[in-house]
């Protein structure tokens, strides 16, 4: 179990904000709330909030991520599920955070290319990638990557994990694949202008990445050790239909990965997650929460107004998912509000569940907006408290069980090879029964494979 990483980002007085004052105060992972009047610590409040790290308009995106972001993406590499989600009221720069700009990335883009540089250091793994990207728009997801606008929904796998059905996925093989998706995805989402943002994003937004990772040491090992040649184009096939299967259910395997785990070697350095011919499947979900509103501030009315009461009513419903858990009620077994939105139920496994999570609060410095930035504050203290538990995802698919049978059969061989010679053929008539045994069920896992 570990605590869900939480950190405040201040941004700079805006356009709208230069005739305001900077109301806060940052010291270290501290901050409190400054009295106007001499500018010293407000103690009508005496509240000092204590994050993990505190940000202010002086440090660069780049900075944020290193610190908060970069390490959990080495993690995803190596199994774990990873979030990164941008919480805050509108306005507060969580889009700029997450997206950024051509001269100065956002933490979606730094957390891109990171992934890429670690699979090309990677050379002896075989990783594929896939990335899907979807928007919560008045409590009703969309596909940002498809051209149909219909409706998608949550359904549950057999073990109570959510998933969204329908959901495209795209394989993508480089950096500049992978942000040509995000563009064309951003111009899908919706947005519009307000009176505190010209270009506030109507809907909550999650993007993911999805790497299916296998030995490619241990892919040759099966084609060779397996009975004869004939095996090799047996598992070939099999392979490539399993890749089909895979193609048309990656929605079910991501649920899964993030609901159920099989564990496996997870605790021994010397037999490592994916070093006995299982593949790692891990998750990267990038979350860019739509702010909330006060419609009295924004001058909301008809669509907009709509559309902020159905963010509100979003995060009003995270806030009490992530209150509920910070005052422990999952270990106690107390009830958990995921079911009452959307948006909480698909962020299920990323609070309380199997992933390493970070979240990120953006906030504005304005004395104008002081009661929003309290309101953001106390959930991100709240956030902190909240622990998930984490675990290296290993599936073992029955491509994975051949590939282990493989293995399992060359041992035997070595040590069988080891004893010859030796006065020991008792053990030796016991290592041929476990070969002939492991053969017999490598034959009969490749018939079950060449009819998928």
């Amino acid at each position: 179990m570990e605590n869900i990483s939480v950190s405040i980002r201040v941004r700079p007085l805006n356009k709208l904000e230069t005739q305001d004052s900077f109301s806060w105060r940052i010291d270290g992972n501290t901050i409190c709330q400054l009295d106007p009047n001499n500018k010293e610590n407000d103690g009508t409040i005496n509240q000092t909030y204590v994050l993990d790290h505190v940000f202010g308009p002086e440090r660069s995106t780049h900075e944020l991520y290193e610190t908060t972001a970069q390490g959990l993406i080495y993690k995803v590499m190596d199994g774990f599920n990873g979030t990164v989600l941008a919480y805050g009221q509108t306005s507060s720069g969580k889009t700029h955070t997450m997206r950024g700009t051509s001269e100065s990335p956002g933490l979606i883009s730094l957390a891109v290319e990171e992934a890429f540089k670690l699979i090309k250091q990677k050379e002896d793994r075989n990783i594929v990638t896939h990335v899907s990207y979807m928007e919560l728009y008045n409590e009703k997801l969309y596909d940002l990557l498809s051209n149909d606008d219909r409706k998608l929904t949550i359904k549950e796998n057999k073990d109570g994990s959510p998933f969204v059905s329908g959901l495209s996925e795209h394989e993508v093989k480089t950096v500049d694949d992978v942000l040509l998706q995000l563009d064309s995805g951003d111009n899908r989402r919706h947005t519009g202008s307000t009176r505190m943002n010209e270009n506030s994003s109507r809907s909550h937004s999650i993007f993911r990445m999805v790497f299916k990772n296998s030995s490619k040491n241990e892919v040759a090992s099966a084609n060779n050790n397996v009975n004869d040649g004939s095996s090799s184009n047996n598992n070939n096939n099999s392979n490539s239909n399993n890749n089909n299967n895979n193609n048309n259910n990656n929605n079910n395997n991501i649920s899964n990965n993030q609901g159920s785990t099989t564990s496996s070697s997870l605790t021994n350095p010397a037999n490592p997650p994916g070093s006995d011919g299982a593949d790692l499947v891990s998750v990267l979900t990038l979350v860019d929460l739509a702010g909330s509103e006060r419609v009295a501030k924004t001058g909301a009315e008809g669509l907009r107004m709509k559309e902020g009461m159905a963010i509100n009513r979003g995060l009003f419903t995270l806030g009490e998912v992530i209150k509920k858990l910070s005052r422990g009620a999952l270990e106690n077994g107390g009830h958990i509000p995921y079911r009452d939105s959307k948006l909480t139920r698909i962020l299920q496994p990323s609070l309380g569940g199997n992933a390493k999570t970070a979240i990120i609060c953006a906030m504005t410095p304005a004395l104008m907006h002081v009661e929003e930035s309290h309101s953001t504050l106390r959930f991100a203290c709240q956030a902190k408290s909240v622990k998930n538990q984490a675990v290296v995802n290993v599936v073992l698919s029955a491509a994975a069980l051949q590939r282990k049978q493989a293995n399992e059969i060359e041992e035997l061989r070595k040590q069988l090879r080891e004893t010859q010679g030796e006065n020991q053929s008792e053990e030796n008539k016991q290592l041929k029964a476990q070969i002939q045994m492991s053969e017999q069920r490598g034959a009969l896992l490749r018939m079950q494979l060449e009819e998928i």
